[in-house]
C-alpha cells in the first residue's frame, strides 16, 4: 500500500460517490466557487476533530512544475490555511517534470516520482499537513510524505477533497 508515510487523513467524499464525484471534477477546475465550497466542507471536518487540528503546525501543498496557475491544491490550501488560522508554507518544490501518474500501471506510478520532490525549508519536528484535490492512486502523496519524515517531520497528514475509493 502506498499510504504508508500519512499518519492520517481527513476527507470530504470517496470516489464511490460518484454524483458528487462527477460534480467536483466537472467544477472545481472551471469554477471558483466550487473549489472554495470543497475547502470550506473540508474545513469542516477538519475542524470538528480537535485533536486532528491541534496537531498541525502548518499546511502545505505540492507544487506543480513551473505551473502555479492551475495548481488547485494551492489555492485550496491558502483557503484552509485562512479558516482555520494555521499557517501555509510552500516547502515541497516539484523540480522536475513527470507524467501523470494516474495513467501508468501501478508498479511504475512511485518510480516515475522519485527524485522528482525537494524539501525547501527545515521541518524537523514539524506535524505538517498536506493539502490536495484529488488522492487517485497515492504514488505523489506518499512519496510526499516519505521524504518529509526523512528530513525530519514528527508526523504528516493529509487533508483531501476526493480520496479514491481503492484507499
Amino acid at each position: 500500500m502506498y499510504l504508508e508515510s500519512i499518519d492520517a487523513i481527513k476527507y470530504v467524499f470517496d470516489s464511490s460517490d460518484i454524483a458528487e464525484f462527477c460534480a467536483f471534477t466537472k467544477g472545481f477546475r472551471t469554477d471558483e466557487k466550487c473549489l472554495q465550497d470543497y475547502a470550506l466542507r473540508l474545513v469542516g471536518i477538519i475542524k470538528a476533530d480537535k485533536d486532528f487540528l491541534k496537531n498541525i503546525d502548518f499546511f502545505t501543498y505540492v507544487g506543480n512544475y513551473q505551473n502555479a496557475k492551475t495548481n488547485y491544491s494551492l489555492k485550496l490550501a491558502e483557503s484552509i490555511s485562512s479558516a482555520t488560522n494555521i499557517p501555509l508554507k510552500n516547502i515541497i518544490e516539484k523540480t522536475s517534470p513527470s507524467k501523470e501518474v494516474k495513467f501508468l500501471p501501478p508498479q511504475t506510478r512511485k518510480q516515475e516520482i522519485e527524485n522528482t520532490f525537494n524539501i525547501t525549508q527545515n521541518i524537523k519536528g514539524a506535524k505538517i499537513c498536506i493539502i490536495d484535490d484529488v488522492l487517485a492512486t497515492g504514488a505523489t502523496i506518499s512519496t510526499v510524505a516519505g521524504l518529509l519524515k526523512n528530513v525530519g517531520a514528527q508526523k504528516v497528514y493529509a487533508g483531501i477533497v476526493c480520496l479514491n475509493n481503492a484507499f
